[in-house]
């Protein structure tokens, strides 16, 4: 007897993939990252936020909000810790537009992205972050966050906003820290509007230090989240999403009918170990 299939906000909560780019994205997309309110895309020069609101009466708003890391050297990502999920992505009649074993990944990491700091993308509850990782010795003034786009604000709390048509981006005050029980002071300045820098107190700088930001959505005054369908169906090999909760229709020679893009997780018959859980002290 199979259990039922999980509902789509029982799953919203769990950590959304990085899936590597094999077509479903805009070409100098090397990873993206999927989570109810929209989808992160880490691109060949940086990363962008695809946001997607809509209010009560069933308005959309989308926004792009591109940004990067001003003097970063973004030649070496990686994907990290392969999870045993894959992704499937079938749009259309058109095999070749098909896109199926998508690897999935943990985090994404770029290695040197200022001397002696490596940026890595990560999910943890459901949310997505990135994180500043400081060998000894590397100097954290470095690191560095520009909207060239977008207007940056800091608020009263010690967070920055970013303002779009389909709510505001926010990056709430940076967690440093040494280790679980050695907690950095730090916070956000920002720089002509556009660039935040984060600024950090005393700290051993003969060990690694680890500044954590996180990216965060906000809605419209009585507007809810848009994002990936709303149900799943499962199959002993794949998860199906679809607005109908039906798995692609095909026609007697076997093609899919629908024009709609279908998106499915590739599920292994017995669960992997899971990667290691992230050091972070964030609440």
């Amino acid at each position: 007897m199979h259990a039922a299939a999980p509902k789509f906000s029982q799953i919203a909560r769990l950590t959304p993939p990085f899936e590597e780019n094999k077509g479903q994205a805009a070409s100098d997309v090397r990873f993206l990252a999927r989570d109810t309110r929209g989808t992160l895309e880490i691109t060949a020069t940086g990363a962008r936020a695809l946001l997607v609101q809509r209010d009560r009466k069933g308005n959309t708003k989308t926004a792009t909000v591109p940004f990067d890391f001003p003097g970063a050297n973004w030649s070496q990502i990686e994907g990290e810790s392969v999870l045993s999920a894959t992704t499937n992505i079938i749009t259309g009649n058109d095999s070749s537009q098909w896109r199926t074993g998508v690897r999935n990944y943990s985090a994404v990491r770029v290695r040197e992205a200022f001397p002696g700091i490596d940026v890595v993308f990560h999910t943890r509850r459901g949310s997505i972050e990135f994180d500043f990782e400081l060998r000894p010795g590397a100097d954290p003034a470095r690191a560095r966050i520009r909207f060239p786009s977008h207007t940056a604000r800091l608020q009263a709390d010690g967070s920055v906003a970013v303002d779009t048509p389909a709510g505001a981006l926010v990056l709430p005050k940076p967690v440093a820290f040494q280790s679980a029980d050695r907690i950095v002071a730090s916070r956000f300045n920002i720089r002509s509007g556009h660039t935040i820098t984060v600024q950090v107190g005393n700290y051993d700088r003969a060990k690694p230090l680890i500044i954590d930001p996180a990216i965060a959505y906000f809605t419209f005054n009585g507007g809810s989240s848009t994002g990936p369908p709303r149900d799943l169906r499962s199959t002993p090999r794949a998860t199906f999403t679809s607005p109908d909760q039906q798995p692609p229709p095909t026609s007697p020679s076997g093609r899919v009918r629908s024009k709609k893009i279908w998106w499915a997780i590739s599920m292994p018959s017995s669960p992997s170990t899971p990667p290691p859980a992230r050091c972070s002290t964030r609440r």
